[in-house]
């Protein structure tokens, strides 16, 4: 009887130590449990402020993204502005060019028409006639004495153009005559008349010109054709 007494004391010793185990236990938990929702409160808050700092950051490179895009279209439309102030001054430079050709062109032919009648007058004046004549006189004379010379070389035979000249006047003269001119009439120097027997003659430059003839006989002759 004693013995069933001390068993069923230490069952119930057992029991409450067990009891009182547990209940620390529970405490424990309880403790543990409310320091991990502490816990991942920290943890919810932290990625709250992540998010949060994310999206700062992301707001604020939307925001530097815009300033820096603003800059640019405000580049943009200076570089704008001064395309177009360029294509307005070149416009102002071409119509300005134009209206200097036009009015050089303008000046040019009020200078020419002007040359025209000095030329006009020039033409008309009897000294000029009479100095045109003296140098075409003079000029006729050193192709004559070149044709007299060549003759005599190629038995009678004049040359086929008075380019051939050159080589039968001094070096010096030649470049000096304008033996354009003048016109052959003749191959030959040789002619049963040949005091009348033009060979060379001056070119007509106006109507009812003098004309210079060379005879085959070396004679200089003024005529009005």
């Amino acid at each position: 009887m004693k013995t069933r007494r001390a068993v069923w004391a230490v069952f119930w010793l057992v029991c409450l130590f067990l009891c009182g185990r547990l209940a620390a236990l529970y405490g424990e938990y309880r403790k543990v449990a409310k320091s991990m929702g502490e816990k991942q409160a920290q943890i919810a808050d932290g990625q709250a402020v992540r998010a949060e700092h994310r999206e700062h950051q992301r707001r604020l490179w939307e925001a530097e993204e815009l300033q820096r895009l603003r800059a640019e279209q405000q580049e943009f439309k200076r570089l704008q502005a001064e395309v177009e102030r360029l294509r307005l001054a070149a416009q102002r430079k071409q119509a300005e060019a134009v209206q200097n050709r036009e009015e050089q062109l303008a000046d040019l032919l009020r200078e020419n028409e002007r040359l025209r009648r000095e030329n006009g007058q020039l033409r008309d004046d009897p000294k000029f006639k009479a100095a045109q004549a003296e140098v075409l006189n003079q000029e006729l004379r050193y192709i004559a004495y070149a044709l007299q010379v060549y003759a005599g070389r190629n038995q009678g035979q004049l040359p086929p153009s008075l380019g051939e000249l050159k080589y039968y006047v001094p070096a010096n003269v030649f470049p000096a005559l304008e033996i354009e001119n003048f016109e052959l009439l003749a191959a030959s120097a040789g002619s049963a008349d040949p005091h009348n027997t033009p060979i060379v003659r001056s070119k007509t430059r106006q109507p009812n010109e003098v004309n210079l003839y060379l005879f085959a006989d070396w004679h200089l002759e003024a005529k009005n054709d």
